[in-house]
């Protein structure tokens, strides 16, 4: 399972990244692994993960393979779920990001990083403790636009942060499995139109 688990890492780092070509290569790569080695008991939810990454394979766009991509971290928690297995465990010690007025831009960034990797683990393992830290870290964000080199950044940038911030409160009130992946592929359909203009 490791390489399944590092191939849907990698198609969500890819849609993050706004790299379709890659996200789908990797989503095609896990629809047609072999899981030949598992239990029969198995059979069902493997093809729950390969129907998914097979429609992530052939997302349409950016926010289309967002969507899958979160829905493919939802059946892998579905799985786990299913194996009965120790979901919560113990998480790593994470040193959150200060919430404090005039956070640079590069401190917000690496703030969405860890929660877009609290939130993928949240759906994925799955645990609660894992979503709920991610969606305090979206939530928790100064209010503030972050700045860059000392300057505002531009509007349409803090608009896009703001709307991730606003999603943040979302995923904290997330009651169920399929809320929380339909906030998680905002979120992902999110980062490459921040990205873009931030590369400006």
């Amino acid at each position: 399972m490791g390489a399944s688990f590092w191939a849907a890492v990698e198609a969500r780092d890819a849609v993050i990244d706004g790299d379709l070509t890659r996200a789908k290569e990797r989503a095609d790569f896990l629809a047609h692994e072999s899981f030949a080695a598992l239990p029969g008991r198995y059979r069902f939810w493997v093809g729950q993960v390969q129907l998914t990454a097979g429609n992530a394979a052939v997302a349409a766009g950016d926010d289309d393979a967002a969507h899958w991509v979160a829905e493919l971290a939802l059946t892998c928690g579905n799985c786990h779920r299913y194996a009965n297995r120790d979901t919560e465990g113990k998480l790593p010690e994470l040193a959150s990001p200060p919430v404090a007025a005039g956070e640079d831009l590069h401190a917000r960034m690496h703030r969405h990083m860890q929660a877009a990797d609290d939130l993928w683990m949240g759906l994925a393992r799955p645990s609660d403790a894992a979503w709920n830290r991610g969606a305090r870290l979206l939530n928790e964000a100064p209010p503030e636009p972050p700045v860059r080199e000392g300057e505002a950044v531009d509007p349409r940038v803090t608009e896009q942060l703001n709307q991730i911030k606003a999603l943040g409160l979302r995923a904290i009130t997330a009651s169920t499995p399929h809320q929380r992946a339909d906030v998680y592929g905002e979120f992902l359909a999110r980062c490459p139109r921040c990205h873009v203009l931030v590369a400006r």
